[in-house]
């Protein structure tokens, strides 16, 4: 049976500011651009047919001329490989010239025949879209390998080129390639299979788990997606009970015995009771000598003594936090260096 293979990407988000990372901002930023070549390497070591861009490519529609030539680069290096993009409500009227190679699709629904397929796709020409930008769509011709490649939102109302399931049954579409949603999910609703990419380098903490890009395998009436991890780092949300810990030595041992990977960034929420002062930045900075990256909040609520004690009435007066961490500090008996 004939098929064709595809590489699926789109919401590289290239050039986001990434403030959220600190001083590890402009690694990350190059790090992205890295994550985009070993994207083209992996199109050619899987001699895919051809490249599906849903969208977002680009942070910006104004990208800096320092990413744009980085980008335009790297697409360069596929040759013959056809590229097809479409642009999406952050990079809309991109201010960018493609190689050659890429076919960029209008801000109207167009048809590339492409080997045994037809390839329809649109792309957003504003930042957002609150109609469906591809309603009343159906496929031409049911004997080709029908394909759609779009930026938005399948079976969700909003203002990102909202799609209802409806629309989808009645495309006749084999595959809908997506961008919008950061991460991968594949569905089958009626005969077509519905597959976002999701972004192949998670940015912050709302990107959490594992990001990459999909190779598709797409026939009449079917389409065997392979989700393949493509980030150099993972963004982890993880909870740690504190209670008991004496000191901000035990808490950060006991937070770094359950962290995985040491290039991953990590979001460490303190839960439980605790029994001393919580120093976050001192919890950060231990954890940062062997793991990549680190934000830690405190959360967890001051252990209460049984009864009327001296310690229970100074937590209870004490409201500058300075003072009732030196102040704790020295009912424990420990030695206090105050700066």
């Amino acid at each position: 049976m004939n098929s064709i293979k595809l590489l699926h990407t789109g919401d590289l988000h290239l050039g986001s500011p990434m403030q959220n990372m600190g001083d590890r901002a402009k690694e990350r930023k190059a790090e992205m651009l890295d994550t985009l070549t070993n994207i083209v390497n992996l199109a050619i070591e899987e001699e895919v047919d051809g490249v599906l861009l849903a969208g977002d490519l680009f942070d910006t529609n104004k990208p800096d001329a320092q990413t744009a030539d980085r980008v335009y680069a790297e697409l360069s290096r596929l040759g013959d490989t056809k590229v097809f993009a479409v642009l999406g409500n952050h990079d809309y009227c991109a201010d960018f010239a493609f190689p050659p190679n890429v076919y960029l699709f209008n801000d109207y629904i167009e048809k590339i025949p492409f080997k045994d397929a037809d390839i329809y796709g649109v792309s957003f020409g504003a930042n957002h879209c609150e109609q469906c930008i591809v309603e009343g769509l159906s496929a031409e011709d049911d004997d080709r390998i029908n394909i759609l490649l779009v930026h938005g939102d399948v079976g969700a109302d909003g203002v990102y080129n909202p799609m209802s399931a409806d629309f989808v049954k009645q495309s006749k579409m084999d595959y809908i390639a997506l961008g919008h949603q950061h991460t991968y999910t594949e569905e089958q609703i009626g005969g077509t299979t519905v597959a976002y990419c999701g972004i192949p380098e998670g940015r912050a903490f709302d990107e959490c788990g594992e990001k990459g890009v999909i190779i598709v395998n797409v026939g009449k009436g079917f389409a065997d997606c392979r989700f393949v991890p493509m980030a150099k780092r993972q963004y982890v949300a993880l909870s740690v009970d504190i209670t008991g810990a004496q000191d901000n030595i035990e808490i950060a041992e006991r937070v770094t015995k359950q962290l995985g990977a040491n290039q991953n960034a990590y979001d460490i929420i303190l839960k439980g009771e605790k029994s001393t002062f919580v120093d976050c930045k001192f919890i950060k900075d231990y954890i940062e000598k062997d793991w990549y990256f680190a934000e830690v909040t405190d959360i967890s609520e001051e252990a209460k003594d049984e009864g009327y004690t001296l310690k229970n009435l100074f937590m209870e007066k004490c409201k500058n936090e300075n003072a009732l961490k030196y102040g704790l500090s020295a009912l424990r008996g420990e030695k206090v260096d105050i700066v």
